[in-house]
């Protein structure tokens, strides 16, 4: 569950930077630019409260992990998921 902690945190990380960079962006005036930004700011806001959660199960994991393993699927999706949006994070915001 290591892995899967420090994932979740850095998709954390980048979910403020998604916000703190949504909200930094300009946009040409238009009927829908503006809802769109707030709606990308509320979008990544409860990402990072969800990455949170995340990594804190994850951590509290890693204490009783030999007793009760974890599922290896889930595992891997929360793997692939934290990958894939920490991506996107970084080409929508960033690229």
């Amino acid at each position: 569950m290591k892995s899967v902690f420090a994932v979740s945190l850095v998709s954390a990380v980048l979910s403020l930077a998604a916000v703190l960079g949504f909200s930094a962006m300009t946009f040409f005036p238009g009927l829908g630019a503006e809802r769109f930004r707030a709606a990308a700011m509320t979008l990544a806001a409860v990402f990072i409260v969800a990455w949170l959660g995340v990594a804190f199960r994850a951590r509290a994991r890693q204490r009783v992990e030999a007793s009760v393993p974890v599922a290896p699927w889930l595992r891997r999706v929360l793997l692939l998921v934290g990958i894939f949006y920490s991506l996107g994070i970084i080409l929508l915001v960033f690229g």
